[in-house]
């Protein structure tokens, strides 16, 4: 990695001003519609994923891949997550289910490759949350000048063909890009765990599956924004303190049965658990729309504040991406649905609040150095990070330097 050099490195807001993403994501900040609605779109998108074409994309990673799994054969006192060789995983897929043949029911994911068209069609044109991903990932190559890091475009996208062609071909992707497009693979039986609906962003779901065998999941859901006020305080009060373990009330809950070819579309602030009544292989991924940025950003703030953040918000560079979102929102206010003085206010604390809570606070004594975990994930220090007030060295900014 380059050095970086000492002294007081330029202020974020100087750094995103080189940013070109406020430019592309303009046209689809206008787009009209109201909170998008759980809506069921039956037989709307192709099921051509299979469990064969699984065990082939397993089958064609390097001899020892570990890939996460979360898996019930985990003793009650560890963690439900862990790492196990694709080797393994191929060989429980295959394997009678049942405790009994020692193949507990575990589920793990896949990135989704871009070239396996399975995207609700009226999803396609909300692009603010994959563009803002790309304008992070192109922070991936740069240089440092002068204690800046500016970015070099011309390799980022020498890389990208490289990275693209590789995740294409079943190798890795970014953590972000298959935060947003992910394939989830579940064996029969793998219970439902209540989550809230990442980010605050609108999560779509397709069901996959092999055409001779049935495939079956049970979703239920709580549209919080269908709940009055004082409902919907309750139930992100009762699923924070509870967890997996949240019992919402009846009358909250809806409940769909979905087969192969079924998609099903969740707008923000649904909490959702997914029954696995067949083994089943579900496509899915996260959008943003415009007008509903200001509902994303509040529900993101809402589960970074109550700890419910599962898939973008914990990722490690999730504060440079509600950077991105918020220089989006404050190029374009109202469409963006931050209309008025208030709503300027509210997008600033919602943007505190997520950015001091996302990624990893790196507890430098004052200037850092290259081996500060904000400048190797090449994003700003954010607030809480320092243990004392002394000047940032971070080549990539500081949060008290944004304006």
């Amino acid at each position: 990695m380059a050095s970086n050099a000492s002294g007081k490195s330029s202020t974020v807001s100087s750094t995103l001003s080189t940013f070109s993403y406020v430019s592309f994501l303009l046209p689809f900040l206008t787009q009209s519609r109201a909170h998008f609605a759980n809506l069921h779109l039956s037989r709307a998108a192709p099921a051509t994923l299979t469990m064969t074409s699984i065990l082939s994309k397993l089958s064609s990673l390097p001899a020892g891949s570990l890939i996460d799994v979360r898996d019930l054969a985990q003793p009650k006192d560890a963690s439900l997550i862990h790492s196990l060789p694709v080797e393994e995983i191929s060989r429980r897929l295959q394997a009678p289910g049942g405790g009994e043949n020692g193949n507990w029911p575990f589920s793990f994911e896949l990135p989704l490759p871009s070239n396996l068209d399975v995207m609700p069609a009226s999803l396609k044109s909300a692009k603010i949350l994959s563009q803002a991903v790309w304008a992070v990932e192109s922070w991936g190559s740069y240089k440092i000048e002068e204690g800046k890091a500016i970015r070099d475009m011309a390799a980022f996208l020498s890389k990208l063909k490289i990275d693209d062609a590789e995740a294409e071909a079943g190798g890795s992707m970014s953590e972000l890009k298959q935060a947003i497009n992910f394939i989830t693979v579940s064996a029969a039986g793998y219970p439902a765990t209540w989550q809230l609906s990442g980010i605050g962003a609108t999560t779509w779901f397709s069901v996959q599956g092999s055409p001779d065998k049935d495939t079956l999941i049970q979703l239920a859901f709580v549209d919080l924004e269908a709940l009055s006020k004082n409902a919907r305080k309750k139930a992100l009060k009762d699923f924070a303190e509870k967890g997996r373990q949240w019992s919402p009330k009846k009358d909250w809950v809806s409940r769909v049965p979905l087969k192969r070819g079924d998609t099903w579309v969740m707008g923000p602030g649904t909490i959702y658990a997914i029954w696995n009544l067949t083994d089943s292989v579900v496509c899915g991924g996260l959008v943003m729309r415009g007008n509903e940025l200001r509902t994303s950003l509040s529900y993101w703030k809402i589960g970074v504040e109550k700890g419910l953040e599962a898939r973008v918000g914990g990722l490690k560079q999730a504060r440079r991406l509600v950077d991105v979102l918020r220089d989006t929102a404050k190029k374009n206010l109202d469409a963006c649905g931050f209309g008025g003085e208030e709503g300027l206010v509210e997008l600033e604390n919602n943007w505190k609040v997520i950015a001091g809570g996302a990624g990893m606070k790196c507890g430098c004594e004052g200037v850092c150095e290259e081996s500060c975990v904000c400048f190797g994930e090449m994003q700003r220090c954010g607030a809480g990070c320092h243990l004392d007030g002394e000047a940032c060295g971070n080549a990539f900014g500081c949060e008290k330097d944004v304006q």
